[in-house]
């Protein structure tokens, strides 16, 4: 990163910064919030659910794919399908929009993604 720029700003003509067009910083604050909310479910499902652990996985994981359509997810282990079912009642009261997965019974294609780009959020004995 070029000397005396800040996230959210480019390096144009000569290395002067200048600040990011509106809808990329629309774009990177929506991407912070996404975080934010996305730590706070984890948290949750981890301490009022009693999740072993949960995983982020998506656009999330990917900021230079995040855009204004994208969700949360996260892919929970050590639920039970009927506490699972509460735990998904947790994203669809959330700010913005979320999807809860199932770990443990996840397919094939959802643990190879788990394993290729899964960023571990929480897990049962503290955050990681």
């Amino acid at each position: 990163m070029q000397r005396g720029i800040r996230p959210g700003m480019r390096a144009l003509d000569g290395g002067r910064p200048r600040a990011a067009p509106d809808g990329e910083r629309s774009r990177m604050l929506r991407y912070g919030r996404a975080w934010r909310q996305a730590l706070h479910t984890a948290q949750r499902l981890v301490r009022d659910f009693g999740a072993a652990r949960v995983v982020a996985i998506g656009t999330l994981v990917h900021p230079d794919r995040f855009h204004d359509a994208s969700r949360i997810e996260l892919v929970v282990f050590g639920l039970r399908a009927d506490v699972l079912q509460r735990a998904r009642s947790l994203a669809a009261d959330a700010t913005l929009p979320a999807r809860i997965l199932d770990g443990d019974r996840a397919a094939g294609d959802v643990l190879a993604q788990i394993q290729a780009e899964g960023v571990e959020l929480a897990r049962q004995n503290g955050l990681v």
